[in-house]
């Protein structure tokens, strides 16, 4: 039994992966599905709800693996995931292979097709890139004996990846009321993925390098006495070229108590845009990633609307800006990370 920082179903209603996220995803589910199918078994649940992030390794959870052949318990039915075989009784493994065609299309794409047929195969991957396209073609195959091996994907994901696709409108965001932490009560098979890359929100542009530093951080009006068992720290990024945000004149962390942070185990991360006018102040502050829970998540927007900055001043003139602020939870500590949104 572990807690799951994040799945990835909760990341797709708000972007699509980049391409070098899907890659990072895919290597380490893939060498899960090579093991568990060479040991006679099928997952049966590969979907991105399944796709989680424990600290820095990237899991799947199962709690209804079963042998080669078998009758398990599987997705309802009707879902996309399911193969067409699934009708008829027990999986082999080539229905994994169909479930993470299934899966693919939809981190790339932030929609979960049906597919009935070869032919709608074909239409549902013909906007994604390569290697890409080529994988969900045959992993989407209605024979299962037509279907690629674990194997051949990973042949396939050594070769050079094509231009991005157009991105998708987003489906809209279903809001979940849940506690402060999340419990995954299953089996959890994973493999290291170095920096949890898959569940950070990366820009276009290059990322300055981190720096680690202790800092004083102002607490947040009303907080109490027992927070300073707690500790607080800052990773600042160096703002890099010549139009960016000024600097941080005042940062607030959320007001969260101990007993709260005390129920957490591992890393609760939440990610906050804010917009900054030309006076420095907070206009806006948005949840690009709300983590598992909305309680933490609520208290990181509250904090993130009470930073003031010190604008840039380019031709003497003050500028709006936007800084991205991730803001983490553990069960003794509570960090922030922030990044100017470079121009």
């Amino acid at each position: 039994m572990e807690y799951a920082e994040e799945n990835l179903s909760a990341i797709l209603p708000t972007r699509a992966l980049t391409l070098a996220e899907t890659r990072e995803m895919l290597d380490p589910v893939l060498e899960v599905l090579a093991y568990i199918h060479g040991q006679g078994f099928v997952h049966g649940h590969i979907e991105p709800s399944n796709i989680m992030a424990v600290d820095d390794n990237l899991k799947i959870s199962s709690d209804g693996i079963t042998k080669v052949g078998q009758s398990g318990q599987h997705s309802a039915k009707g879902s996309s995931y399911l193969p067409p075989e699934a009708a008829s009784g027990g999986l082999s493994t080539a229905a994994d292979i169909w479930s993470l065609g299934i899966t693919l299309v939809e981190v790339l794409t932030q929609q979960a097709p049906i597919v009935r047929s070869d032919a709608e195969a074909e239409g549902v991957v013909s906007a994604l890139p390569q290697p890409f396209r080529k994988i969900a073609a045959q992993c989407l195959r209605a024979d299962p004996q037509q279907r690629c091996t674990i194997a051949e994907i990973q042949n396939q994901m050594h070769l050079p990846v094509s231009v991005s696709i157009p991105a998708a409108s987003p489906p809209a965001a279903q809001t979940t009321r849940r506690g402060p932490i999340v419990l995954v009560a299953t089996v959890l098979l994973g493999t290291v993925l170095g920096g949890l890359f898959l569940f950070k929100h990366r820009s276009a542009q290059s990322e300055p390098p981190e720096e680690t530093m202790q800092t004083q951080v102002a607490s947040p009006p009303g907080s109490n006495a027992e927070k300073k068992a707690v500790t607080d720290s800052v990773v600042s990024g160096s703002a890099a070229g010549p139009v960016a945000p000024g600097k941080i004149i005042r940062r607030v962390l959320p007001d969260v108590s101990n007993n709260a942070l005390r129920t957490i185990h591992g890393t609760i991360k939440v990610k906050v845009r804010v917009q900054v006018d030309a006076g420095g102040n907070v206009q806006n502050a948005r949840l690009e990633s709300s983590g598992p829970s909305r309680y933490f998540a609520n208290k990181a927007v509250e904090a993130a609307k009470q930073w003031k900055f010190e604008p840039l001043l380019p031709n003497g003139k003050n500028v709006p800006g936007q800084w991205d602020l991730e803001f983490r939870f553990g069960s003794t500590s509570r960090q922030v990370r922030e990044r100017p949104v470079l121009h």
